[in-house]
């Protein structure tokens, strides 16, 4: 299934490697998904957790309105404004505490997808685009050299750890279940970058196989 993607390797086209690697994605039939909406395909889109928050589209769509303003809903009750030129980066954005943990949880994107599943709005998918590109500029996932699994602090630089990091892989694992990286205002490299993220961040948590927290600890459940 994944031949395209060698044979563009073996040609030295990297570009045209990573869009193989999109259109499998976009393709592909197994493993199956809990939730397939792809090429537009209509239906409800669940979520892993939390699934009281958001679950229905007209909820969704508020919130996906408010973050083309980049008024960024984090939690009920909890949101932020990051003005025009999405100035996201700050002290609270970096906490280990609340709000920087909602943050890192990026359910705002969940909420774009669910959106654009909804109504087919093009806004919504050039939106999450952005945010998605930003991101991993202004927030690469990275472990501190001291990082083993024993805490669950993945980097004191950007106040990532476990729990955030894990809500964000659902939320972006609900993203890829809708299909908006393969909508075609999403360029193939941030939808290729989108799924290497998922990829790295979730190889991560193999740290935590030999953890001394129980398996019960809410701080590591997403493992």
């Amino acid at each position: 299934a994944l031949s395209a993607v060698r044979k563009a390797l073996d040609s030295d086209d990297l570009p045209g490697a990573k869009l193989a690697l999109v259109q499998h994605f976009r393709r592909r039939q197994r493993p199956r998904w809990i939730c397939d909406l792809r090429n537009q395909q209509k239906g409800a889109m669940p979520h892993i957790w939390p699934p009281e928050f958001g679950g229905a589209a007209d909820v969704s769509i508020e919130i996906a309105e408010k973050a083309l303003k980049n008024h960024l809903v984090l939690s009920p009750g909890l949101d932020l404004k990051f003005g025009p030129r999405l100035d996201w980066v700050t002290e609270d954005t970096r906490s280990l505490a609340v709000p920087g943990n909602a943050f890192k949880c990026c359910h705002f994107v969940r909420h774009l997808a669910q959106a654009w599943t909804a109504t087919g709005d093009g806004r919504y998918a050039a939106k999450f685009a952005q945010l998605l590109e930003r991101w991993h500029e202004d927030w690469p996932f990275e472990l501190d050299d001291e990082f083993t699994g024993a805490s669950m602090i993945f980097s004191h630089r950007t106040g990532d750890k476990s729990m955030p990091a894990g809500q964000r892989l659902f939320n972006w694992l609900s993203c890829l279940y809708t299909g908006i990286p393969f909508a075609e205002e999403v360029p193939a490299e941030t939808a290729f970058r989108f799924i290497k993220s998922i990829w790295f961040t979730g190889a991560a948590y193999l740290h935590f196989k030999n953890s001394p927290y129980h398996p019960h600890n809410h701080h590591i459940m997403r493992t």
